[in-house]
């Protein structure tokens, strides 16, 4: 099977070859895009041969020369809608076309889009929730606009060489807030974000933090073509989480513990998840960025992990 080709099959539930794998970190490079991220993202590409590359996006939203943090709920009312082709939505842009150009194969792309409220917590120095308490309606009208543009950029991802978006979202869990205002605050507007990668065939709704709200996820699980989460680090469990839901699991690595383990413990790790899940609507990836400094040696055990055995054998034996 081709890279796209194992994607999509296990996107559908459907048997492959091998379970498709993929893993990120972020390159720490100055500045996040152009020539030399470009180059960065795909000697990585080329070095660890993933067959989903999921594109880092570490530039910021672009705020107001004059007011680059929002200290007050009232600043909401200067938040600018930023077109997906200019600033620095337009330099990731760029990188993405040279990416996709570059990079001489079917392997799917997606690049990562950050939640409403990570970016809300961003341009507020991690304020928003008091800015909401302030002034909720201001803060509310503001939150919509801040959606609707990364909205129109998650479209613009797609019509620029993406097979859909990692939306990667904060805030849903117990330790942040409770399940009730995400569902009623930020729900909403992760689906609109969500929504402008509809034409997408690769949408991967990441769920970031611990004791996730699950049920308050669902609509936004149920949107997308398959869910990231920490699921060895945090729960559930790749089983638990398929009995939660039928879309494609992305996980069964821990990345909070893999640059510590040993590659055979990476093997290890990888062949129970593929085990856990019978090898189908599954792609082997870590549960969030794993550090810039693993051992190369373990990032290269994932993708050994997932190739067929000595004996012949579609998946590893559980070790």
């Amino acid at each position: 099977m081709t890279k796209e080709e194992r994607v999509k099959a296990a996107l559908a539930g459907q048997a492959v070859d091998r379970a498709p794998f993929s893993f990120w970190y972020h390159f720490r490079h100055e500045p996040e895009t152009g020539e030399g991220f470009v180059r960065a993202t795909l000697d990585f590409y080329r070095t660890y041969d993933p067959d989903l590359l999921k594109v880092m996006h570490d530039t910021p939203y672009e705020m107001p020369v004059d007011k680059p943090l929002f200290e007050h709920a009232d600043d909401w009312r200067q938040l600018p809608v930023n077109p997906p082709d200019s600033g620095c939505f337009g330099e990731q842009l760029r990188s993405l076309r040279h990416i996709a150009e570059d990079k001489n194969d079917d392997a799917p792309m997606i690049d990562t889009v950050h939640s409403v409220f990570a970016t809300a917590q961003r341009v507020t120095n991690g304020r928003i929730l008091e800015q909401l308490d302030e002034n909720p309606d201001v803060v509310a009208s503001g939150l919509k606009r801040l959606a609707a543009a990364l909205a129109n950029y998650a479209k613009s991802a797609v019509e620029n060489g993406c097979a859909g978006i990692f939306l990667a979202v904060s805030g849903a869990d117990a330790r942040t807030l409770p399940s009730e205002r995400y569902a009623d605050v930020f729900l909403p507007l992760d689906r609109l974000v969500l929504s402008g990668a509809s034409d997408g065939w690769c949408n991967v709704v990441h769920l970031h933090g611990d004791d996730l709200h699950w049920d308050a996820l669902a609509p936004l699980v149920d949107g997308a073509h398959a869910v990231s989460w920490s699921d060895r680090a945090a729960g559930p469990g790749l089983g638990d989480a398929r009995a939660r839901t039928g879309k494609c699991l992305v996980g069964g690595v821990n990345e909070r513990l893999i640059g510590g383990y040993t590659p055979e413990q990476v093997r290890a790790e990888v062949a129970e998840a593929v085990g856990q899940t019978g090898g189908r609507g599954l792609i082997v990836a870590p549960g969030c960025a794993v550090p810039t400094e693993t051992p190369p040696a373990n990032l290269r055990a994932i993708k050994e992990a997932t190739e067929p055995s000595p004996s012949g054998e579609s998946f590893p034996r559980i070790l």
